[in-house]
């Protein structure tokens, strides 16, 4: 077998997603799973009587219980401990840079404008 046959292995079910020889079912699952881990690849691939055994065999999840205000205060500071923020001068030399791109873009969109309307007038100018 040439190796375009050992990787497109079209499967005999119409309703397997990725089965086309555009789309490989092998390539779409690879992708999957690395996308979407190992569990979900496999609650993907069974079949809908499988599902259906899984779902009515699974007791639902208990809620979490919410947290007051005071201790979701205490969350999101201890969060905010752990974010790795940028020094001063970083955020300097960020900021300066974004406003000489901005004044790079304000000089271009003017200069394309003015260009423009400068050839607008010089075509209707023609049959005057």
């Amino acid at each position: 077998r040439g190796v375009a046959q050992l990787v497109e292995q079209r499967s005999p079910k119409p309703q397997v997603v990725g089965s086309s020889p555009s789309a490989p079912a092998i390539a779409f699952l690879v992708k999957a799973a690395y996308f979407l881990g190992p569990k979900m690849i496999q609650a993907m691939t069974r079949n809908d009587k499988t599902k259906t055994a899984a779902k009515a065999s699974e007791a639902p999840a208990p809620k979490k219980k919410r947290a007051n205000p005071l201790q979701f205060l205490a969350q999101v500071r201890q969060e905010a401990r752990k974010v790795t923020w940028t020094s001063q001068k970083e955020t300097m030399i960020s900021t300066v840079m974004v406003l000489i791109m901005v004044a790079f873009a304000t000089l271009f969109f003017f200069l394309v404008d003015l260009a423009i309307s400068v050839g607008i007038d010089f075509v209707l100018n023609l049959g005057a």
